[in-house]
């Protein structure tokens, strides 16, 4: 169970999830995208979850790291990061089945549905968001305790494909026009240095 600060910096993460998702959008009618107010509000929403999504994945990862600098910054324990690793994992969950189901009910009603469902952005959408639900229950103190290996192993290898399936589901559409292809390169950027400090603190 977490303490009250542990408690309080909780509450705060789970907040801002939820007011930033639910903040006003700036909803313009008529234009090209959105044929209607609803479908703009739906489609934006499913939008800006998927971000947020990643977002909370960027800091996930420095908050898993044993050589996370918020470990120097904070002065917190490992223990503590790792609580709030999964609270972010918790949200980045959340915030991408939002992302599926908003923007699966989107294409649904605007009839484009069995469209967009053939297209590889889509496939690889599905990849990612299947991956990352897969993770939730490894995580648990009774998997963790009594198949700690089985879990590590299934951690690394739901993220790698999470991280993969989003990294193609956002190349099909944008390439690497529009920059979101960043929030993939980052936590694969801390997850790597990670390891490179692991090899060469064995090393030296």
């Amino acid at each position: 169970m977490p303490n009250r600060g542990q408690g309080l910096y909780i509450l705060l993460i789970s907040f801002l999830n939820i007011i930033l998702l639910v903040a006003p959008y700036s909803i313009k009618q008529p234009q090209a995208s959105y044929t209607s107010r609803a479908r703009q509000t739906v489609g934006s929403m499913g939008d800006r979850a998927g971000t947020m999504a990643m977002g909370n994945v960027a800091a996930l990862f420095l908050f898993s790291s044993r050589n996370s600098v918020l470990l120097y910054l904070t002065d917190w324990s490992y223990s503590t990061c790792l609580l709030l690793h999964r609270w972010l994992g918790y949200w980045a969950v959340i915030q991408t089945v939002i992302h599926s189901a908003m923007l699966w009910g989107h294409y649904v009603n605007g009839g484009t549905y069995a469209a967009e469902f053939l297209r590889l952005y889509w496939t690889w959408g599905i990849v990612g968001t299947v991956a990352v639900c897969a993770i939730i229950p490894f995580p648990l103190l009774q998997v963790r305790q009594k198949l700690y290996e089985l879990f590590l192993v299934l951690h690394i290898a739901l993220s790698s494909v999470f991280l993969i399936g989003y990294y193609y589901h956002i190349w099909y559409v944008y390439e690497y026009d529009w920059g979101y292809e960043i929030w993939m390169f980052v936590p694969g950027g801390i997850w790597a240095l990670e390891h490179l400090v692991r090899i060469g603190r064995l090393t030296f």
